[in-house]
């Protein structure tokens, strides 16, 4: 008996085994088939270099989206980068995103970021610290100027010398008169070791099309706390969050650097916008200056004032992300619903009452009358008849 129990415990495990053996293995949908082992990061190069701008490039064993973090400083943290491209939500394999606003002669760190999701899971994959150097501003070479006969005289190559500056004598002024900067601005040497800054700062780019006013005495600090020390600035044109309906975005987006920067008291910020582009019978001075909220997936707008003279948005913001000239469509007023007013009962005319009519009522009321009488006098009889019987 014993051995019968053993043998078939035996026969169960192995049923068991055989059985699971024989399962078919997990796999992934069609759209994430391809990824089979964890996101690697590879072949990532810079090219295209310029005195202001160069590509980065790299590869994905699958596909992911595409974002480049950047500063003139190498960093452990690839969130302590001052500078980080738009992130390119589109999953490709093949990488390649600008950089632009950069400065001359200038060594630059870069890392790059990829995110690829699978069954809702996202796996996101850094590379190590890369560095490129942007190139000097080039001096035009002149053309040589042509002379009778179809022929060039080749002219020497002319090297600039400096003109040293003449000694001119300081005039006191009030207030420093602020410059116009470039797309990357340097105000380490503005701003105190606790983030203060200790002159007017005003910084515009694209001929204006941009502008930041800050305040002396405002305190400037990165997401992380430290003194902010560079800024920077960068249209984006493609990618943006969309307008929630009845409301657009009108041209670019200036995505502001270093993204989380802060600053107390708010600032001063002015983008210009082309009225060719707003909707139709859309009130211009209804223009606002709103940001993205990633947190809540949300357009957030600013009390705004509109020139609509010189086609700019002022607007005061505390902190750098990405900003655009927005424009929400109000609601209609609606129609006040009309509502019907009881129409009055009409009161009944009194029809008069003929003679006949009177007469006819008179005879009625008398036969009624007649009849009461005649029944009370009968029910009378009765019952003196039944007295009589009961006292014979």
């Amino acid at each position: 008996m014993k051995n019968i129990k053993l043998i078939g415990a035996i026969c169960c495990l192995v049923l068991g085994i055989l059985v699971f053996l024989t399962l078919p293995s997990p796999v992934f949908a069609d759209n994430e088939a391809s990824f089979t082992v964890p996101l690697v990061i590879s072949k990532i190069s810079a090219s295209a270099i310029s005195s202001q701008g160069a590509t980065v490039s790299w590869e994905t064993n699958d596909n992911a989206t595409s974002q480049v973090f950047y500063d003139t400083r190498f960093h452990e943290n690839i969130a302590d980068y001052a500078f980080h491209s738009a992130n390119n939500l589109v999953p490709v394999t093949q990488h390649s995103i600008s950089l632009t606003g950069l400065s001359p002669s200038t060594t630059y760190h870069y890392r790059v970021k990829s995110v690829a999701t699978v069954g809702g899971i996202g796996f996101s994959a850094t590379s190590q610290d890369y560095t490129f150097d942007t190139t000097s501003a080039l001096t035009p070479t002149p053309t040589p100027e042509p002379v009778p006969g179809g022929y060039y005289i080749p002219q020497p190559t002319l090297t600039s010398t400096p003109t040293p500056t003449p000694a001119v004598t300081p005039i006191p002024t009030p207030t420093p008169t602020p410059t116009l900067t470039p797309l990357l601005i340097d105000i380490s040497g503005n701003i105190t070791g606790n983030g203060t800054v200790q002159q007017d700062i005003e910084y515009s780019v694209l001929g204006g099309q941009a502008v930041l006013h800050i305040a002396s005495g405002t305190m400037a600090l990165t997401a992380t706390g430290a003194p902010l020390q560079l800024i920077a600035v960068e249209r984006v044109f493609f990618n943006l969050p969309p307008a929630p309906e009845g409301a657009y975005i009108i041209g670019c987006a200036f995505d502001y650097q270093p993204d989380g920067a802060t600053f107390s008291p708010p600032i001063t910020m002015t983008l210009t916008y082309d009225p060719g582009l707003l909707p139709a019978g859309f009130d211009e001075s209804k223009l606002v200056i709103a940001s993205y909220d990633s947190a809540t997936s949300m357009w957030v707008v600013y009390p705004s004032i509109v020139d609509m003279v010189n086609h700019t948005i002022t607007a005061q913001i505390s902190h750098f992300t990405m900003f655009v000239v927005y424009a929400a469509t109000p609601m209609p007023t609606p129609a006040p619903t009309a509502v019907a007013e009881p129409t009055p009962t009409p009161t009944p005319t009194p029809v008069p009452v003929s003679a006949s009519t009177l007469l006819y009522l008179w005879v009625a009321i008398g036969t009624i009358a007649a009849l009461i009488i005649i029944g009370l006098a009968a029910w009378q009889v009765v019952l003196r008849r039944k007295k009589r019987e009961q006292t014979s």
